[in-house]
């Protein structure tokens, strides 16, 4: 049985004259050589430095976005102490100002 499998085989090989080594054809259009290198570390600082771009621009426009709330802010507490619902700074209303009368259990 192992020699016709044997046989077979180098029959196979021996009408085709070729071997697995012998399948690339380097002037086939199909194959397309890797790229070099140098190609891939550009390809990757590249992808770095894109990256680094679009931390320094969000970075920027989430500066942007907290001074824009904190000055709605500052106007929403100006606002508020001019109609009266506010008195001073350190006021703050709420239940910390009502709990003097209240019985603690020891």
């Amino acid at each position: 049985m192992f020699a016709l499998l044997a046989s077979t085989l180098l029959a196979a090989y021996l009408i085709t004259g070729t071997s697995a080594r012998d399948d690339l054809n380097y002037n086939d259009p199909a194959y397309a050589p890797p790229p070099s290198v140098g190609h891939e570390i550009g390809i990757m600082f590249g992808f770095v430095g894109a990256m680094l771009l679009s931390m320094v621009l969000y970075t920027l426009a989430w500066q942007v976005g907290n001074k824009r709330s904190a000055q709605r802010e500052a106007t929403r507490v100006q606002e508020l102490r001019k109609a009266g619902y506010l008195e001073s700074k350190g006021q703050r209303g709420g239940w910390e100002e009502k709990d003097e009368g209240m019985e603690t259990r020891e």
